[in-house]
């Protein structure tokens, strides 16, 4: 499968390459002369802004530049994300992920968006993934996101899934002093949903 992405994407550069050649481009002069790293930088200052169309727009630029960089795809996802596009968001995550080397950050944005998507099982694999990338991750573009955020992501997904002693368990690394041991009962389930919520307030 990832082989015949890299020549559908390679034989799609090409193709792009020829048509920025031809007369009547619309991308303005003073664009094309951005470098694939310059738009790339560009697309993630804007994302740290909040600019979150300009940042889409940005790493688009930088795909017509070169659809084969793993960094294009990373910055589409997460600004889809930010901008509620979740299936845009999942998809580009997805191509990364059948292109590259899944990156913590490319993983830990996948779950997020799982989650949202109500893919809770699918959103526990990503983040386990980027735990496993990378213990210590924190996302480096404005965003406070970290290793704590994945954690909580998890214990939400197992609670969302049923698995009460699972989602236990992640809140537990979150708050070793929690009190809870048993979700046997409603009550104990009830009052693990409200740790839940109360760390999302302070993680």
């Amino acid at each position: 499968m990832r082989r015949n992405l890299w020549i559908y994407l390679a034989g799609l550069a090409v193709l792009l390459f020829a048509w920025g050649c031809k007369k009547g481009s619309v991308i303005p002069p003073e664009e094309s002369e951005y470098t694939l790293e310059e738009l790339i930088q560009q697309g993630w200052e804007a994302f740290e802004q909040g600019q979150y169309l300009t940042a889409r727009d940005r790493f688009d630029r930088a795909w017509e530049k070169n659809p084969l960089e793993v960094e294009v795809y990373n910055g589409l996802g997460w600004s889809y994300f930010k901008l509620d596009s979740l299936e845009q968001a999942a998809r580009q995550f997805h191509i990364c992920y059948c292109l590259f080397d899944t990156t913590a950050d490319v993983a830990a944005g996948w779950a997020f968006v799982l989650n949202a998507q109500k893919y809770y099982e699918a959103s526990n694999e990503k983040a386990a993934q980027a735990l496993a990338l990378n213990a210590a991750w924190a996302f480096t573009h404005a965003l406070p996101l970290d290793v704590k955020d994945l954690r909580l992501l998890k214990a939400e997904n197992y609670y969302l899934l049923g698995n009460f002693t699972q989602s236990l368990a992640e809140v537990k690394i979150l708050n070793p002093a929690f009190p809870l041991t048993t979700v046997a009962s409603d009550l104990d389930r009830a009052e693990l949903a409200a740790e839940i919520e109360r760390l999302k307030g302070i993680v």
